[in-house]
């Protein structure tokens, strides 16, 4: 018996015809529902809802190019005059409304790279808010022109501190006045070290024990602050306390725990017939806090963390460095598409004489400084803008030249300035 071949059209029709009977037996497949990402109006531009929550994300940063010059207030030939550099920043502000106010988590990272090929990544804020608490590394609560200010490009400035870990309460009282306390890291305002007043010197004594270095410490900086916010004017005055506790060197006597202190007041205007125009002074005190006069954003541009306090190891006699600052700014839009911002601060710093004995080094004794420049940003397009900036820095110093160096000039003067390229979003 001869099989005859079954045509190609066949096989197709048998092949679909079975495919058919056991697709009938099968229940059918509903297409899944797609979640859109919707628009969160409820905090302000930017956010939007995390698919699946009710917490609204806002995802922002920047990239800056930095190229400047500067002719360093301290010249030394291992000093870069030419420098590139610059910074990548992303942050992510989530927050939920709650029966108890809106909880708030913000971070944001920054990404530093310069001096040649090296880079480093930074925390810049990570903190959690609920109503009046905030807790985390996040700006000092002293003082408002560093954090609600500060438009300066390489510019050195003296004002209060910068981020810290910290737990802060604030209350609301209404009409646009505000009160918050903080418990905060006294760490983070220390400088190097105490002065040693017998060896004139950070860190060791005349015979090399170690002396100047801080203790452990037992108690965080307290801060308090009381602020009001209007339409035109912002003001705000602030306390801290600063532990300073150093560590004895041996066989040498027990050294007394110091605490410092720091106030100061805020006060700033909106001019509304030009937009942007505002005009900030800041001005602070202090004592054996030194972070809270002098703390700045670029300290690599001829920054430093003069004594909070000398010592003589000998007897255990601490006294506590004192100062002063101001910082002023006045900005304004000139046009639509750019910016101008002019800044002045000032620095008086007096380092104690605690062995009785007179000054030692230059470098570490009283000091008076200032600086003053201004910045004009040009936005070429929306997110997009360039910026150029020129300053003057000058250091005068109240102590005698140092007898190992009679050569020391008492006095410098710096100029800085350059470009920074920058794209927000």
């Amino acid at each position: 018996m001869t099989i005859k071949p079954v045509s190609f059209g066949s096989a197709v029709y048998l092949f679909f015809a079975a495919g058919a009977a056991d697709a009938a037996d099968l229940p059918m497949a509903k297409a899944g529902a797609v979640e859109y990402v919707k628009v969160c109006t409820q905090f302000g531009s930017g956010f939007f809802y995390i698919p699946g929550s009710d917490t609204c994300l806002k995802i922002s940063g920047d990239i800056r190019a930095n190229y400047f010059h500067v002719l360093n207030t301290f010249p030394t030939r291992a000093a870069d005059v030419v420098n590139f550099g610059g910074r990548a920043q992303i942050a992510f502000d989530a927050r939920t409304s709650t029966d108890y106010g809106v909880l708030r988590s913000f971070f944001a990272i920054d990404g530093n790279f310069g001096g040649g090929s090296a880079t480093s990544f930074v925390v810049d804020k990570a903190y959690i808010q609920l109503g009046g608490l905030t807790a985390g590394f996040a700006h000092s609560f002293y003082g408002i022109y560093d954090n609600d200010f500060g438009n300066d490009i390489f510019q050195p400035y003296f004002a209060g501190p910068t981020s810290r870990a910290l737990l802060a309460y604030t209350a609301a009282f209404g009409a646009g006045v505000t009160a918050t306390v903080s418990a905060e890291d006294g760490k983070a305002g220390r400088s190097a070290a105490v002065w040693n007043d017998t060896a004139n010197a950070f860190g060791t004594d005349i015979v090399g024990n170690v002396v100047g270095a801080y203790a452990g410490l037992t108690a965080p900086d307290g801060v308090a602050r009381l602020r009001y916010d209007s339409e035109h004017v912002l003001a705000a005055v602030s306390a801290a306390v600063h532990q300073v506790r150093v560590l004895p060197g041996a066989g040498l006597p027990a050294v007394d725990t110091k605490y410092g202190y720091a106030f100061g007041a805020s006060l700033a205007f909106a001019f509304p017939f030009l937009q942007g125009a505002h005009f900030v002074v800041e001005g602070n005190y202090a004592k054996g806090a030194n972070d809270y006069i002098y703390a700045w954003s670029t300290p690599s541009l001829g920054g430093f963390g003069p004594a909070e306090a000398a010592v003589v190891p000998a007897t255990g006699v601490v006294k506590l460095s004192s100062g002063w600052s101001v910082v002023s700014e006045f900005g304004a839009n000139v046009t639509s598409a750019i910016t101008v911002n002019i800044i002045g601060s000032y620095l008086d710093f007096k380092v104690p004489d605690a062995d009785g004995l007179g000054y030692g080094t230059v470098f570490d004794d009283s000091f008076r400084r200032y600086t003053v420049g201004g910045n004009v940003f040009y936005s070429l397009t929306r997110g997009f803008k360039i910026g150029a900036e020129v300053y003057y820095d000058h250091t005068k110093y109240d102590a005698p030249t140092d007898p190992a160096a009679p050569g020391i000039k008492l006095s410098y003067d710096g100029w800085g300035g350059g470009v920074s390229i920058r794209r927000e979003f």
